[in-house]
C-alpha cells in the first residue's frame, strides 16, 4: 500500500464528526506561543507569513485563530484539504489531488 491509501484507510477508521474533531484538537493541541508575536511582527512590516503543512487547512486555520485571533485569516495556509460528504463523513482530500481535478476540469 502507497503511504496515501494507508493514510485513507487510518482517516476512514475515525468516526467522530469532524466539527467534533477539530474541536478536540483546539482543546489538546498548543502552539508556540511566540508564534503569535512573530506574527504581529511580521504584520507590522508587511511580511507574509506562509504555513506550509501536511494536515488539514480547517484543522490547522482554528488553531491558528486560537493562538492570534481573527487576523489569522491573513495566514497563507498550503496544506491538504478536507471533504465532508453530506451524510457526516469526511476524508482527506490532498493537495496535488486538488490541483490533478482542476486540471482535469480545464482540459474539459
Amino acid at each position: 500500500m502507497t503511504f496515501r491509501e494507508t493514510f485513507h484507510d487510518m482517516m476512514k477508521s475515525v468516526t467522530t464528526p469532524f466539527p467534533e474533531c477539530v474541536e478536540i484538537l483546539r482543546k489538546n493541541i498548543k502552539l508556540d506561543p511566540g508564534f503569535k508575536e512573530f506574527f504581529t511582527w511580521c504584520l507590522s512590516r508587511n511580511i507574509p507569513v506562509i504555513v506550509v503543512s501536511s494536515g488539514m487547512r480547517p484543522v490547522i486555520s482554528a488553531l491558528l485563530k486560537d493562538l492570534v485571533g481573527s487576523e489569522a485569516d491573513k495566514i497563507e495556509i498550503i496544506s491538504n484539504d478536507v471533504h465532508i460528504d453530506q451524510d457526516g463523513t469526511w476524508n482527506v482530500v490532498f493537495r496535488d489531488d486538488r490541483y490533478l481535478y482542476t486540471h482535469k476540469q480545464l482540459l474539459l
